[in-house]
């Protein structure tokens, strides 16, 4: 899906880059920067979603870690939007619970006997 919206958003690119030659239509140039407005306060709220999604699995402690690393996306920064979330899976072993981690080192342990 964010594929998706990466191509709408070079797609609009590049037709600004079309409206800003001779003959200049302001009005149509300002529609455009409205245009584009628009879709990157949708691609924000969706990066809300999914980052209160996520924060809705993890643990207190998780959530800690989670909080301190922030979401530079939802400032304009790279962050949720531009890829930010891959580092935040690894460094909150994304996917796993607590509960998960102990049952695994649970297992290794009898492995081991």
């Amino acid at each position: 899906m964010m594929v998706a919206a990466k191509a709408d958003m070079e797609k609009q690119a590049l037709e600004m880059k079309a409206l800003m030659k001779d003959p200049v239509d302001v009005k149509k140039i300002e529609a455009k920067i409205d245009e584009i407005a628009m879709m990157k306060a949708g691609m924000q709220k969706k990066c809300l979603v999914h980052r209160l999604a996520v924060r809705a699995l993890l643990t207190p402690e998780q959530k800690t870690k989670f909080d301190e690393m922030g979401c530079g996306g939802m400032m304009g920064e790279k962050g949720c939007m531009m890829g930010g979330m891959k580092e935040h899976g690894k460094k909150m072993n994304h996917g796993k619970n607590q509960k998960a981690e102990e049952e695994e080192k649970e297992e290794k342990k009898e492995e081991k006997k």
